[in-house]
């Protein structure tokens, strides 16, 4: 994700609009909630970097869970991704 964000050109997205989101391990126990707080959620960094590249949020950022490194959405995931592309931007 990094590299593709990184590839957008400046000013790329002008007039686009774009949306963040991240997917996490839920719920966050033993030594990943120590790391959180270091790492943080991509979401914001990713939304920033659209907004540089010109775009206009959509959607609030939203991070929704999954079930395992490669799994599935958790269930009711699908339905909160759903409402987060109908929610404003901040």
């Amino acid at each position: 994700m990094r590299d593709f964000v990184r590839g957008i050109a400046a000013g790329s997205l002008r007039g686009a609009w774009v949306a963040a989101f991240d997917t996490r391990l839920a719920p966050v126990r033993g030594l990943w909630r120590f790391f959180l707080p270091v790492f943080g959620r991509v979401a914001p960094r990713i939304a920033s970097a659209l907004r540089r590249s010109g775009g206009t949020p959509a959607a609030a950022l939203a991070g929704f869970a999954v079930e395992g490194t490669e799994g599935s959405l958790r269930a009711g995931e699908e339905a909160r991704a759903a409402a987060a592309t109908r929610a404003p931007a901040d």
